[in-house]
């Protein structure tokens, strides 16, 4: 059992910062609001809060000052851990595009995402404003009162050379990104064209430096080396943390929503830009391993046990919103010339509660026809119609849908519920020759 999550702010000598407010310094997780008294005691805004060391119902060594938190109503505060929200490990030398990513965006120079057993890397290239990226098929929306965590294990150059800009986080990029301008809407770790390492958000293509970690300028805390190293992001709008190598590790941090992105439902994001200045060699941004998590559990329902982004949806009314197995669209008649009545098969409603048809007609010449959706009795096998059109004389295109609850038009709208076995007749009222195609879509 993990003790809530989120940083304890220190005053500069590492100490712990009291519940007066934050001082900047060397955070740790989890956050206590005041300084520990004992227990069943009030402390600091009606928190109660004991030591663990003085806990003797917890089981566990105490690190330095950790200790536990309880509330005012006696509930000691804990945390589980967070819930995988997505995960890539490359596992395979081709990158996902169907169901993790989308397709990797390079140009001007710029070298795309391109798989390795184990990891993928961007390049900035050699070219002056060449520039790499890769984003997530998927954005993630806020979990308030919990966190979004993401943790990645990457590799940069060392030392890194000038012109070349490196991110990566949670983000949006511009149409034509450039290490002056390179996001849109983020929140991650920068590494600038200079080569220090930034904790930065992006407000609709402002950039926002919330931390300096390099040596010269900042808090020192850069990785000097190229060796993996992990880096995390506990996001949400209005408190972000920032952690390297460790949860515990925090190195930079905002306590407000003012220095966040204007929009906080990002995708994934990783960036490799070259500087206004053509880079000596292409710096190398490799990935090699991407998570992102809940800490609120808020994926803890229906959902895809391979990409839990994928969730049940409930509409106002209760009803269980459920796409048709096979696909929502099928081609019912291929388009050709045809002199008589055309009965389709018998089709399997598996889950859809209506039916949007489509008649087109490309050559009419003098033919005639008449379409209409049937419901199919199980019992007697007979059918029955459930919307009958108008004959078509003339090339059109011609749509008849049969869903519950719409208004009704006659000929063409129908308000009924799709059985689960179904069929189109489309009648020839004469025996001249028509070419049409028919198509329908499932309507859930």
């Amino acid at each position: 059992m993990a003790l809530l999550s989120g940083p304890t702010p220190t005053d500069s000598g590492g100490a712990r910062a009291g519940a007066t407010g934050y001082a900047p310094g060397t955070g740790v997780l989890p956050i206590q609001l005041g300084t520990p008294v004992a227990d069943n005691a009030t402390g600091a805004g009606g928190q109660k809060s004991a030591p663990i060391i003085a806990q003797t119902t917890l089981s566990g060594t105490a690190t330095g000052s950790a200790s536990a938190t309880i509330m005012a109503a006696g509930e000691l505060r804990v945390a589980l851990e967070p819930s995988q929200l997505f995960q890539e490990g490359f596992d395979t030398s081709t990158l996902d595009i169907t169901n993790r990513w989308l397709a990797p965006v390079a140009s001007g120079g710029g070298v795309a995402a391109n798989n390795q057993l184990t990891s993928t890397q961007l390049g900035t290239g050699t070219t002056a404003n060449g520039y790499s990226y890769l984003e997530s098929a998927v954005s993630f929306p806020p979990v308030n009162p919990g966190w979004l965590l993401f943790y990645t294990g990457v590799n940069i150059p060392f030392p890194i050379l000038v012109n070349q800009y490196f991110f990566w986080g949670l983000g949006t990029s511009p149409g034509s990104p450039t290490a002056a301008a390179p996001l849109t809407n983020a929140c991650g770790f920068e590494v600038t064209t200079a080569g220090k390492m930034v904790c930065v958000t992006y407000q609709s293509g402002t950039r926002v430096a919330v931390q300096d970690l390099s040596l010269s300028t900042g808090n020192g805390k850069q990785p000097q080396d190229n060796a993996v190293h992990k880096y995390f992001i506990y996001y949400k709008g209005d408190n972000i943390y920032w952690c390297i190598d460790g949860i515990d590790n925090v190195v930079g941090y905002t306590l407000t929503g003012a220095p966040g992105p204007d929009v906080n439902i990002l995708p994934i994001k990783f960036t490799a830009i070259a500087g206004s200045v053509a880079p000596a060699s292409s710096g190398v941004l490799q990935v090699n391993t991407v998570n992102l998590a809940d800490t609120g559990g808020n994926n803890i329902q229906i959902s895809d046990g391979t990409y839990p982004w994928r969730q049940a949806t409930v509409d106002a009314g209760g009803n269980l919103q459920v796409k048709v197995s096979g696909g929502n669209d099928i081609t019912l008649i291929p388009s050709a010339a045809f002199t008589t009545t055309q009965t389709t098969a018998d089709q399997t409603n598996n889950g859809g509660r209506g039916v949007r048809v489509v008649l087109n007609v490309t050559s009419a010449g003098t033919g005639s026809v008449t379409l209409a959706i049937q419901a199919k009795d199980v019992a007697s096998g007979t059918y029955a119609a459930q919307l009958t059109g108008v004959a078509v004389t003339t090339n059109s295109t011609n749509v008849y849908v049969v869903y519950p609850g719409l208004t009704v038009a006659a000929n063409s709208v129908a308000s009924d519920v799709l059985p689960h076995t179904w069929r189109v007749v489309v009648t020839a009222n004469n025996a001249n020759s028509m070419t049409y195609s028919l198509g329908a879509s499932m309507l859930t």
